[in-house]
């Protein structure tokens, strides 16, 4: 398997494009990939100030006050790795299938085997797409 960490690159990153009316701005999750070169940026539940997005996410060791915050910034980042790591060959909208699924349908057999399905068909495997089809 070719190394993956060349295909994909996973940051968090504060969107001062436009301040929120609270004085704040979204803190997203940005996935990069270099071929084809393009970036997306994702929402989370966070919003920072300037000056707490630096004590929090920019130092390398946040006041206490600020830990479980960046705990909780940290989780939504390393998720995104995981699941981007998962991906048998990376693209933005397995990616986004796979992270923004309801949990139930991580549980659901019968969804997974239709998206292995279809994964199957989209990679030219028709035999074994047909296979697992029962045909």
């Amino acid at each position: 398997m070719e190394n993956l960490k060349k295909k994909f690159f996973i940051s968090m990153y504060l969107d001062t494009r436009r301040m929120k009316n609270n004085g704040k701005y979204p803190f997203k999750l940005r996935v990069f990939t270099s071929f084809p070169r393009k970036q997306k940026l994702y929402p989370t539940k966070f919003e920072l100030s300037k000056k707490d997005f630096h004590s929090i996410w920019e130092t390398s060791k946040s006041r206490n006050e600020f830990k479980e915050y960046r705990m909780n910034m940290q989780r939504v980042e390393q998720k995104a790795e995981e699941v981007a790591f998962t991906l048998e060959s990376f693209s933005f909208e397995k990616f986004e299938k796979k992270l923004f699924r309801k949990a139930s349908e991580a549980i659901n057999v019968k969804y997974n085997y239709q998206q292995r399905i279809a994964e199957l068909q989209h990679l030219g495997k028709i035999n074994t797409a047909s296979s697992y089809l029962g045909g």
